[in-house]
């Protein structure tokens, strides 16, 4: 159901994953939180802002996604998170894409999208690391807490550019 909310895909539910959903319960978004681990899924208590999707292959899930104008990347394996990157920066829709991690992982995800053939536009779209313009700590929900500001005000600014 479409109700003007931004839509927000999470792939992984793990700690952080976790944080963000349950944070998410209370802001004016969709969230839906994927993962390949059913025991990780377990943790997240869906709501009218949250569905949960268990999916066997999330790289799938992209092509699926529908609606969505951001997604956050934190997933339990470098390669998923690098595989969704890959997928994730061809969606014109999405106004931000997320990923977590450090600046290391940063430039060899960037270098590696490049030899992919992936252009300059493409890449910008990758927001990594997340969260820095927020409060510091490596606590979930401290991370938590800075990304989905981050999105949020991702999308704010893509929407009153567009009006």
């Amino acid at each position: 159901i479409f109700d003007g909310r931004p839509r927000i895909t999470l792939f992984g539910a793990g700690h952080v994953g976790q944080a963000v959903a349950a944070i998410s319960r209370q802001l004016p978004i969709r969230l839906t939180v994927i993962d390949q681990r059913r025991v990780q899924l377990k943790h997240v208590e869906a709501n009218e802002n949250i569905s949960i999707e268990h999916a066997d292959s999330p790289i799938q899930q992209v092509q699926q996604l529908s609606g969505a104008v951001a997604a956050i990347i934190m997933t339990h394996s470098h390669g998923l998170d690098y595989r969704l990157c890959e997928e994730l920066v061809d969606k014109p829709n999405l106004l931000y894409v997320g990923l977590i991690g450090s600046k290391t992982k940063a430039t060899k995800f960037r270098k590696a999208l490049r030899v992919a053939g992936k252009t300059k536009k493409q890449i910008s779209k990758i927001t990594c690391p997340i969260g820095t313009k927020g409060p510091e700590g490596k606590e979930p929900g401290t991370i938590a807490l800075a990304v989905l500001s981050e999105a949020m005000t991702a999308i704010a600014a893509a929407n009153k550019v567009n009006k």
